[in-house]
């Protein structure tokens, strides 16, 4: 783990608060590229926050999420030949994220 370039975790664990890193993030250090494919709660995970901490570059999975749906939605649309604006996307993911954590929060 420590001579990888790049460390991709495509494991549900850091979904849910408390559920931790699926690896040490003691083994991460600068020069590294560490791709959480976790989005929403908690925000950051645990792994992106460690990864943070001993100098990495850290990517949550929501770039990915929204880069997905905007590809389908593309696809789909590929007559009308227009491109999904990804920004659109993102912020709408970023309020619909920020309404679920708050409704986590309050009960």
């Amino acid at each position: 783990m420590r001579e990888a370039h790049l460390i991709v975790n495509a494991t549900p664990v850091g979904m849910r608060p408390g559920s931790g890193s699926p690896i040490s993030t003691e083994w991460l250090g600068a020069g590294q590229v560490v791709l959480d494919m976790v989005y929403g709660t908690p925000s950051p995970t645990d792994l992106v926050i460690g990864a943070l901490e001993r100098g990495s570059v850290a990517i949550d999975g929501l770039g990915m999420l929204v880069a997905q749906g905007a590809t389908a939605i593309d696809i789909w649309n590929a007559e009308a030949q227009l491109r999904t604006p990804r920004d659109v996307m993102r912020r709408a993911a970023l309020q619909q994220l920020a309404k679920h954590n708050h409704a986590e929060v309050t009960g």
